[in-house]
């Protein structure tokens, strides 16, 4: 699967991505994510009706307010020249591959809806989020949550081989980094709609985006911990 998002990208290098409309605006953008999780957050500490969500979510909060720092990287390497625009798939999820029942290898990738411009490393970070999780999205015990590092290498061999024409050695070095910051940015996404009553994300039981928060941010976590084996 990730050579194939690997070889998806490769085969779009040269279409300039400006030529692509921004289907969704902002849709990469941690930064506007977490411009988002503040109002929410302002909005929930005034009060009203989501006021006592807030509290219900105190160390979540705190998780992410401080790696407020960390979610304009690539934004900023942008700006330096440093990491290029290029056409990315932008919802790598595994079910966005199609396999070939008997060989079980990937043959197809589906779902453009997001394809536009932005970085090929949001494409890597979404890949390893939900593909190289240890629980479902939605786990309610977070203790069993956190990254599963055999599929993290055997993800990072596969895109690495596929994307080794046109990946810059920044962005390699950034690989573990993205798939870090993706996961927060989906947290927070989770978090930001739970402080907002639950109006974007489908739910199935109360507290259903508090957990999926809880999920992306103990994985985060692990990869924290676990840094100097994520190097590629």
């Amino acid at each position: 699967a990730a050579r194939c998002f690997g070889l998806f990208q490769s085969w779009l290098i040269d279409l300039d991505a400006r030529r692509l409309s921004e289907t969704i605006p902002q849709f990469f953008s941690s930064p506007h994510r977490l411009r988002q999780f503040r109002a929410a957050l302002e909005a929930c500490r005034r009060g009203g009706e989501q006021a006592g969500r807030a509290d219900s979510a105190a160390d979540e909060i705190r998780f992410v307010l401080d790696r407020a720092g960390e979610v304009g990287v690539f934004e900023e390497h942008e700006l330096a020249g440093r990491i290029p625009p290029r056409v990315v798939h932008g919802d790598t999820k595994l079910n966005n591959v199609l396999f070939d029942a008997q060989s079980g290898e990937a043959i197809c990738i589906v779902d453009l809806d997001t394809c536009m411009r932005g970085w090929s490393l949001y494409d890597f970070g979404d890949l390893v989020r939900f593909t190289a999780a240890r629980s479902r999205e939605d786990e309610v015990d977070p203790e069993r949550a956190g990254l599963d590092l055999e599929l993290y290498r055997a993800l990072a061999a596969g895109y690495s081989t596929a994307t080794s024409g046109f990946l810059t050695p920044l962005e390699r070095e950034l690989m573990p980094f993205a798939a870090r910051l993706v996961t927060l940015t989906v947290g927070t996404r989770f978090l930001t709609d739970w402080l907002s009553g639950d109006v974007y994300f489908k739910t199935s039981r109360p507290g259903h985006n508090l957990d999926r928060a809880r999920v992306q941010f103990r994985m985060v976590a692990d990869m924290e911990r676990r840094a100097d084996e994520l190097r590629v």
